[in-house]
This record gives structure tokens, C-alpha cells and sequence, in this order.
């Protein structure tokens, strides 16, 4: 997330949370997203399409790390099916910044992008087009 939109983004988890008579706490799980450049925080599953699309990828990219320096397990293929879409022109950018960057520090073989978006198909080095038949 850094890599294509600096320190705009902070990811937090919390995994308990207090009880409605405010007594205990209580096992729970939720992702918050604090945005600087907008002064709020909200859910992962309250942020718009785009803002969702960067923070997921980056998770995923994260516990991809995680997993690979802890177990020794490495993705080299990552697919990303149409993660894109509710992307404009400047976040799309952004956004293959942080693939790439993903890529980069993972040391994948392959990540692959199934996407309608031109704009994206034009920045990708190698391109596979598929048409109806």
C-alpha cells in the first residue's frame, strides 16, 4: 500500500471488542482503514469499490509475506480477476504500482491481471487478449 500510495493508508485490526453492558471484552475481528488524506476511519467493507480493491490487494500481498517468511511457502502466481474495475485512470496507476511492487518484494513468477480496463492493458509489459469467439 505504501509503495503506490505512501503513508495515505493505515491498516488496523482489532480482535476484541467490548461487551454491550461495556464488562468484558469479546472475541471479534474487524478491519479498520484510517485514510489521512480524507480525516477518517472506517470498516474495509465500508470503503468505496477502489479504496476496498487497494486495501484487499495489499493484505493479501501482506499475508502472502507473512507466510512466506515464517513457512517457507511462496506464491509465484497471483491472479487478480477484474480488481480493477472500479478504478479511474490515475488509481489504476497507483494501483499497478503496487502490484509490481508486490510482485518485486515477493519474488513472484507471475501475477496475472484479467481486467476490461485499456488503460490497465496498456501499462502491463505482456498482454494476453482474449475475444469472443
Amino acid at each position: 500500500l505504501a509503495a503506490a500510495y505512501g503513508d495515505r493508508f493505515r491498516v488496523d485490526f482489532e480482535t476484541q471488542r467490548p461487551s454491550a453492558d461495556g464488562h468484558r471484552m469479546i472475541e471479534d475481528f474487524q478491519i479498520y482503514v484510517t485514510d489521512k488524506e480524507r480525516g477518517r476511519r472506517k470498516l474495509l467493507e465500508n470503503l468505496s469499490g477502489g479504496e476496498e480493491a487497494w486495501v484487499e490487494r495489499a493484505l493479501m500481498d501482506a499475508f502472502a509475506y507473512v507466510r512466506q517468511q515464517t513457512e517457507g511457502v511462496a506464491f509465484e502466481t497471483v491472479f487478480s480477476d477484474e480488481a480493477d474495475a472500479m478504478l479511474d485512470d490515475e488509481q489504476s496507476k497507483a494501483f499497478l504500482a503496487m502490484v509490481q511492487k508486490g510482485h518485486e518484494i515477493l519474488g513472484r513468477r507471475h501475477s496475472i491481471l484479467i481486467t476490461h480496463n485499456s488503460a490497465v492493458q496498456d501499462r502491463v509489459p505482456t498482454k494476453l487478449l482474449m475475444e469472443e469467439l
